[in-house]
């Protein structure tokens, strides 16, 4: 709500409150929901949806990423906003004059996407899908704006119907089945029932917006599921278009367990990540490494409602005039407590999980009705305070019952074994990964947030198992460690492994040198022919070791590297903007140019021993970033550590 309110200005939703300062329509439709659980959006959204109308484009249809229109990125899920939004005034609100007045508009975007597809109806993006996912964008834009487009056009499909226009309906339902054909055509593998890369945003996409074939959907909802829990250990890998529909699809499909472990990890990548590092607001990317006021990703908070508590408005009866129910109980909470303020009044659901038994509270308000959904697969363990009203059926392992308005409390009895518990936390340690001077010593605690759990661990790099230390208490380190920690339980998979390095320093001996300059490149320059404005001593190849960094800079590290043990070394460098890796004066990794925080892998045979290390980096403006990781005989991939870089003597 924080983040939210920080960024809502006279009806424009702002991407932030700080640096861009724009209504970015991307932003503003993926956070819509959440939004409008959160407040009364009505009047918010009527302006907002003008401002929109006003910058659509009267020739073209085009809708641009910004409204009241400034520049600014964006894609088809950008624009998209001027087709969602007005769906939400009409599902939330029942705001059918919203419909009406924007329709010709609306439909007019629609048929400037259509020429924007190729001759199979699949749309051609030159901009941006999803955007700022943990790892830089690996799903092809037009396959995420592929997918919008259908999504647009059965939501118009939807309202046409609603407004009475039935060659509108028609045309949108038969476009819509052309686009679905093309995309399964071009994008699903049938081998392992994914589509393109067949990550999250992958998978996602196609279910939350029902493109794939029914006969497929069980198969590919558990790819999906697969790839959250091993590939990516129970984190989401995800940006802000797809995040929101990874909760939604796993709770549809029957898996709030595994919503709930992707949104109460405390590890990168995270929402808890951030909150373990002093967030109050939410931040654009993942990282942290630029604004810590954007609301889009709290697109997610809409699950709390919809999902935990099961509140969701009736598209058949829009605006809460009927009252859907259908909370998710997952056995790692011991209570939800949910209101919302509809139009007709608040609505409240409320359950407790105790022993092995649920109790659900619920309050439906005046000129209402219910259709309630309690977990339970026994009507004879489902009883309700109001001996008026009868379940008339079981379907799912829920008791459906329909109830007009009032207060109704349900008891479902030992609904603990229809319930999946969530994948075992991953421990938090602390300090995060640091570099120490000797001879410091620092006290390190492990946290984990799995109920009836145990955590081991191991100080050596090994990996922990049932048998290793049992942490109990924070101990002291006064020398560098790999420390290894894992959860455990009885009858469950252990945890993830969570690994932090404690380096400590010789601080006359480590380091490595720098040079800084300043100026503006659109590629690396001659170092050679340029005077630095400041020279120094840092001891990691990081921007984090500058108290102070110009807009356009460039940077120089030079150094040795000490290798431990002989054999063929992985080096990965991430820069935002260009860089290169030179080891004994040969180039290894090149990355330079102007580019997003993007990585380039090089490697090369190094003997035991010291070897020259060198790094250019230079940032021509905008977001700026640059790590070096390496992996090589007997060390995992890590950013390379303080202790083996040795400054030139």
């Amino acid at each position: 709500k924080k983040t939210q309110l920080d960024n809502m200005h006279g009806g424009v939703p702002s991407d932030c409150p700080h640096r861009e300062r724009r209504g970015y329509t991307g932003d503003g439709q993926i956070s819509a929901q959440a939004a409008i659980y959160n407040f009364d959006m009505r009047s918010f959204y009527t302006k907002w949806l003008n401002d929109i109308a006003d910058a659509q484009n009267k020739k073209t249809g085009y809708v641009p990423y910004t409204a009241p229109y400034q520049s600014g990125g964006g894609g088809t899920p950008w624009g998209s906003a001027y087709i969602i939004v007005p769906w939400y005034m009409y599902l939330y609100y029942g705001d059918i004059a919203v419909l009406e007045k924007h329709y010709e508009g609306m439909k007019h975007y629609a048929d400037y996407l259509k020429t924007q597809t190729d001759k199979n109806s699949l749309i051609v993006e030159k901009n941006l899908g999803e955007w700022v996912p943990p790892t830089p964008t690996k799903i092809p834009p037009s396959f995420v704006s592929s997918a919008y487009y259908y999504y647009d056009l059965t939501l118009m499909s939807n309202i046409a119907k609603i407004l009475n226009k039935v060659e509108d309906e028609e045309s949108f339902t038969k476009l819509a089945e052309n686009v679905k054909h093309s995309f399964n055509k071009k994008y699903f593998n049938k081998n392992d029932f994914s589509y393109s890369i067949g990550w999250q945003g992958a998978n996602v996409f196609p279910l939350a917006f029902n493109l794939v074939p029914e006969e497929f959907v069980e198969n590919v909802f558990n790819s999906l599921v697969k790839n959250i829990e091993v590939r990516a250990k129970g984190h989401f890998d995800t940006g802000m278009m797809g995040t929101p529909y990874v909760l939604e699809v796993l709770t549809k499909y029957g898996r709030p367990d595994l919503a709930y472990t992707v949104m109460n990890r405390r590890d990168y990548p995270s929402f808890g990540y951030n909150i373990e590092r002093g967030a109050t607001t939410l931040w654009e990317t993942w990282t942290g490494k630029d604004s810590h006021s954007h609301p889009m990703f709290g697109s997610v908070c809409a699950w709390f409602y919809q999902g935990l508590a099961g509140v969701n408005p009736d598209p058949q009866n829009p605006g809460f005039k009927h009252i859907i129910i259908k909370p998710s109980i997952v056995n790692e909470l011991d209570f939800v407590n949910v209101s919302y303020s509809s139009v007709y009044g608040e609505i409240k659901s409320n359950w407790e999980l105790k022993n092995g038994d649920l109790k659900l509270r619920i309050a439906i308000p005046p000129n209402t009705t219910a259709s309630v959904f309690v977990p339970g697969n026994d009507i004879k363990n489902v009883r309700s305070n109001n001996n008026d009203i009868i379940p008339t059926g079981v379907e799912n392992n829920l008791v459906r019952y329909e109830i007009p308005s009032g207060e109704y409390t349900f008891v479902s009895k030992k609904i603990d074994k229809l319930l999946i518990t969530p994948m075992l936390s991953i421990p938090v340690i602390d300090p995060p990964d640091s570099t120490l001077f000797s001879p410091d010593s620092v006290v390190v605690n492990i946290r984990q947030y799995s109920k009836d759990a145990e955590i081991r661990y191991t100080l050596d790099g090994s990996k922990p198992n049932k048998n290793s230390e049992l942490f109990t208490k924070p101990f002291k380190l006064r020398t560098s460690a790999v420390i290894k920690a894992r959860v455990f339980r009885d009858n469950l998979k252990p945890g993830y492994t969570k690994t932090n390095r404690i380096i400590f320093i010789d601080s006359l001996r480590n380091g490595i040198g720098y040079k800084y300059y300043i100026g503006a490149w659109s590629r690396l320059p001659n170092f050679a022919k340029l005077k630095p404005v400041k020279t120094g001593k840092v001891y990691n190849i990081s921007l984090n070791e500058f108290d102070h960094l110009d807009d356009k800079f460039a940077i120089l590290f030079t150094g040795n590297i000490k290798i431990k043990s002989g054999g063929t070394y992985n080096f990965h460098l991430i820069s935002n903007d260009g860089s290169k890796l030179f080891i004994d004066d040969k180039l290894v990794v090149d990355a330079d140019g102007p580019h997003g925080f993007a990585g380039v892998k090089g490697k090369i045979d190094l003997t035991k021993g010291l070897h020259k290390i060198k790094v250019e980096y230079f940032q021509m403006g905008g977001g700026k970033g640059l790590e070096l990781f390496y992996k090589g005989p007997g060390v995992e991939k890590q950013l390379i550590p303080a202790n083996v870089l040795i400054m030139n003597r």
